[in-house]
C-alpha cells in the first residue's frame, strides 16, 4: 500500500524544484535540490524564497501563513506544510 502523504510530498517537491529552477537556475553549490535541502542553503535570498513559495502556493491552490515558514526549513518540511494546508 502506498503512503498517500509521501506521494503528495513527492509531487509537491517536484513543483518546488521546478519553480526554484525558474527563479534561481543554478544553486550555490550546483547540486540538485533534495528533500533535505533548504532554499537558503542553495543560495536563494529572501526575495527568491518568497517568490518560489508564492508560485508553489499558487500552483497548489493553498495559502500557508507566512509565519509558518522559517529560514531553515528543508524542502521536505515545506512540502509537508503545503500538504497540511491543502
Amino acid at each position: 500500500m502506498t503512503d498517500l502523504s509521501q506521494t503528495d510530498d513527492e509531487h509537491i517537491l517536484t513543483i518546488i524544484r521546478r519553480r526554484a529552477a525558474e527563479v534561481v537556475p543554478t544553486t550555490a553549490d550546483g547540486a540538485p535540490l533534495s528533500a533535505d535541502s533548504s532554499l537558503a542553503a542553495a543560495g536563494c535570498n529572501s526575495i527568491d524564497r518568497a517568490e518560489i513559495l508564492a508560485l508553489v502556493m499558487e500552483d497548489l491552490g493553498v495559502v500557508v501563513p507566512l509565519d509558518e515558514f522559517e529560514r531553515s526549513l528543508t524542502l521536505g518540511q515545506v512540502a509537508a506544510l503545503m500538504r497540511k494546508h491543502r
